[in-house]
């Protein structure tokens, strides 16, 4: 039975955002992307995450067959984007608080705390209204008419504006942007990546555990193969996930037709 990997997106993201990943570790694991939830009025970032929490936990493990608490019992890993990886390790607590261990999270181009983000930063997001995130979704909706259909690069990135909720949007950078909570204690290894010339979340207000030289914010479509490379060295670091190794191997040599897809 392969355990979850649960990917949450990021502000203005959908399950593209992670095409590759999911291609690429569904042979190992149960790759599963939450759909972004709107954010309630007023509902701070702590909230929100617990709530998007909640409902993952429900919709995966919600019923009590013996089966169901068997496979909680295994555990999952966690990861996310911008947003995502921001909640992710507060999502890994309450999991963890459930039965569900977690044996480790992966934070892509996101921030430890709420204290990193400069003030600058701040009132630049809040500029983000939703008139803006309306009209960024007309354009990329227009934009992906005119796309060179070769450019899957260019094409991923306008599919995630042009078909996400403008509200959505919104209400979510809101949320990053009042977020000033510090540095909370987990009880699972946290990995952070982060690409040198991110200009959403700069790299140099924060400390990570690998740098990409280039890849800006989105690094999970823009350097997919060293995102894919830094999950799986360390997964396989882990003393129970050593034996994916050597099925990594077996996988590399196998056509790509025979590699599953979700």
């Amino acid at each position: 039975m392969r355990i979850p990997f649960f990917l949450f997106p990021g502000v203005a993201c959908l399950r593209d955002v992670y095409e590759d990943q999911i291609r690429n570790l569904s042979p190992y694991f149960d790759v599963c992307v939450p759909k972004l939830l709107t954010p309630r009025r007023g509902e701070t970032l702590e909230c929100y995450a617990l709530r998007w929490a909640q409902e993952v936990f429900h919709f995966r493990y919600g019923n009590t067959t013996e089966s169901n608490v068997h496979e909680r019992s295994e555990g999952c890993f966690i990861g996310g984007l911008s947003l995502g990886g921001i909640v992710a390790p507060l999502i890994g607590d309450f999991l963890q608080e459930n039965g569900c261990p977690v044996h480790g999270c992966f934070c892509f181009a996101a921030y430890r705390d709420g204290t990193e983000m400069p003030e600058s930063l701040r009132w630049q997001y809040r500029l983000l209204n939703p008139f803006f995130w309306h009209m960024e979704h007309v354009m990329a909706r227009t934009a992906l008419c005119f796309a060179n259909p070769k450019d899957k690069l260019l094409r991923v990135l306008l599919h995630q504006f042009a078909l996400s909720s403008p509200r959505t949007s919104a209400r979510t950078m809101k949320l990053v942007y009042r977020w000033r909570s510090p540095c909370t204690e987990h009880e699972f290894p946290i990995w952070r990546i982060h690409a040198e010339d991110d200009r959403s979340l700069p790299l140099r207000f924060t400390k990570t555990d690998s740098v990409l030289h280039s890849g800006g914010h989105f690094i999970t479509v823009t350097q997919p193969q060293k995102v894919n490379d830094f999950i799986m060295d360390h997964v396989t670091s882990l003393p129970s996930f050593t034996f994916l190794k050597e099925k990594s191997k077996v996988v590399a040599c196998q056509p790509l037709n025979r590699v599953r897809k979700e």
